[in-house]
């Protein structure tokens, strides 16, 4: 069997996409099995791959702390056998400061040799830490899917594979303030005796329940409405607090 497993580190999930090539010799066979840790979701998604039909697919505990995956074809296969899985696993920071990738594994099989790569994200900052051999992005163009240019290496394995750590961290440069201010707008009147007078309109996009407005110094607030209606602001010193 050939494995590759494809992984992309978002900002709060893993992103995972394998493909599996099976040589079936001397007899067809109707079911494939593969391995995935016990810690990757129990809801993926199978498929075939150059016109293999898969008619359905069910898990097992397996030792080692590892799942069973077993896979039922739609008719007997000879050959080159193609699967795809894929699913997205959600995760907090925490998480990924000291993640192993979930490495796909083809059970059953007589020699097997893996490809792994792992993509990055623009939010984080992700590294990988190996033992596996690295290797040129273009031992990867027998898969269907190509990582795309957040690519941060590719890695082999012949046999059982080498654990693979990810670590990710946020740029604070990519923190997302609670509040976007969509569209601004501000009408001033002056006055001869040096006064003015200003009305401003902020269209919002925020989740937040409360919102700070900071007023220019010796300003007087004379009104304030929220989606037009009327509010009463709370004050924290020169600012102002809408609920």
């Amino acid at each position: 069997a050939e494995t590759y497993s494809f992984f992309q580190v978002l900002r709060e999930a893993l992103v995972a996409h394998y493909e599996i090539f099976y040589t079936v010799t001397q007899a067809r066979c109707r079911e494939l099995s593969f391995l995935l840790p016990d810690t990757t979701p129990a809801e993926i998604a199978v498929k075939g791959l150059d016109g293999v039909q898969v008619k359905e697919f069910t898990s097992e505990p397996a030792p080692g702390g590892l799942r069973r995956w077993r896979v039922s074809l739609a008719e007997r296969q000879i050959g080159r056998v193609k699967l795809a899985v894929d699913f997205q696993q959600k995760m907090t920071e925490a998480d990924l400061k000291g993640l192993a990738a979930p490495i796909v594994r083809a059970d059953g099989v007589a020699y097997e040799w893996g490809r792994v790569s792992v993509e990055g994200s623009a939010e984080l900052d992700v590294k990988v830490d190996t033992s596996m051999t690295k290797l040129d992005v273009g031992e990867l163009v027998d898969a269907s899917y190509q990582p795309g240019n957040r690519l941060l290496g590719v890695y082999a394995f012949v046999g059982a594979p080498s654990e693979v750590k990810i670590s990710a961290t946020r740029d604070p440069a990519y923190e997302l303030p609670p509040a976007i201010v969509e569209r601004a707008e501000l009408f001033t009147v002056l006055a001869r005796k040096g006064l003015s007078q200003t009305e401003a309109r902020f269209r919002l996009r925020t989740k937040a329940l409360l919102v700070q407005v900071r007023l220019p110094e010796g300003s007087t607030l004379w009104s304030a409405s929220l989606d037009g209606a009327p509010i009463k602001p709370q004050r924290e010193g020169d600012a102002l607090v809408v609920n």
